[in-house]
């Protein structure tokens, strides 16, 4: 009975210790998966209505279910074709793919023109962008030339290949590491919370356990920033023209099919946030208790003790009778 009461009041005591272990481990988790944003298309309305368009035609591929590939043909006059008359043209912009270029041979001053446009999905996380694309696929559909990895990790390799037709592609670099840095510094502080929460109530420090209660605070708020910037990067991204230099009918309608979702790591990490607040109060709650009520007239007290010692240390004995200084000077 005594064994299982010990174990209980062990489990008690450390059971701040153990729940921010907890949500530095969920944090981690959060930030380093993949699974914060989906983009891409709604396939479904797309089969609907872009095959009633005229030279429009949509193919679902048998081994795969990931992308739609749509094929616009379209005869153009030579005088009025920009493009390349011996070779294809490659645009890249996940999540769409365009292969632009001519098929057959000039005809009485008119050159037919095919354009290939892949849509797919693409995930992302703080750090890097994905596409939802198996490697085979990549490899027939020739996004291997344009991007050799699956993933790209804008925040030490940054890619210049599509980004750089955008204005303000700068600055949607720059939020992106942004949020990246505070998500770094959020799992940073739990950590300092963690490790300084331990040896505070291990050595029944109340000042350490306040200073564990701040480095949880400080951790949520990191996380919060870290959010906020990677929302505001994802609305700068939405607002990119599709595909600026290709030209097709339905891109209207590749616009207002756009599928927008976040995943189960962006809820994971607004989860973390409300655990880091919480875990700040806890903290703080048990530094309270860690403060002995009685300690200030304890102080006191010691203060008296000392004092009186001190008194008795420098006390020298005066004769004050005659009798008593006779006795004095006989020794």
């Amino acid at each position: 009975m005594k064994m299982s009461s010990f174990s209980v009041i062990s489990i008690c005591n450390y059971s701040t210790i153990i729940f921010s272990g907890n949500i530095l481990v969920l944090l981690m988790v959060a930030i380093a998966t993949d699974y914060w944003e989906y983009n891409g298309f709604n396939f479904d309305a797309l089969l609907k209505i872009l095959p009633k368009m005229n030279n429009v035609n949509v193919f679902i591929p048998r081994d795969t279910r990931t992308y739609l590939e749509i094929v616009y043909i379209k005869d153009e006059p030579v005088r009025y074709y920009t493009g390349n008359k011996s070779s294809t043209q490659y645009f890249y912009q996940p999540p769409v793919f365009a292969t632009v270029g001519p098929i057959g041979r000039e005809k009485n001053g008119v050159i037919r023109v095919e354009t290939r446009i892949f849509v797919f999905y693409q995930y992302s996380n703080l750090f890097r962008d994905c596409n939802d694309l198996e490697d085979g696929v990549r490899h027939r559909l020739g996004i291997k030339l344009i991007q050799k990895q699956k993933c790209i990790n804008f925040i030490f390799m940054p890619s210049d290949d599509y980004r750089s037709q955008y204005d303000d592609a700068v600055t949607v670099l720059r939020i992106e590491r942004a949020a990246f840095s505070f998500a770094v510094f959020c799992i940073l502080c739990m950590a300092v919370s963690l490790t300084t929460g331990f040896i505070g109530a291990s050595s029944r420090r109340p000042r350490l356990v306040i200073n564990a209660s701040a480095f949880s605070l400080a951790s949520g708020m990191c996380l919060l920033v870290a959010i906020a910037l990677f929302n505001g990067k994802s609305h700068l991204q939405q607002r990119w023209p599709l595909l600026p230099h290709v030209v097709f009918p339905f891109k209207h309608d590749l616009d207002i099919h756009k599928d927008h979702s976040y995943g189960w790591s962006f809820v994971l990490a607004w989860i973390c946030v409300a655990l880091n607040f919480l875990s700040s109060f806890v903290w703080l709650y048990k530094s309270q208790y860690m403060i002995d009520p009685l300690e200030p007239s304890r102080k006191r007290s010691r203060r008296r003790s000392r004092k009186k010692a001190t008194a008795v240390k420098n006390y020298n004995y005066y004769p004050h009778t005659i009798e008593e200084s006779e006795a004095l000077c006989d020794l």
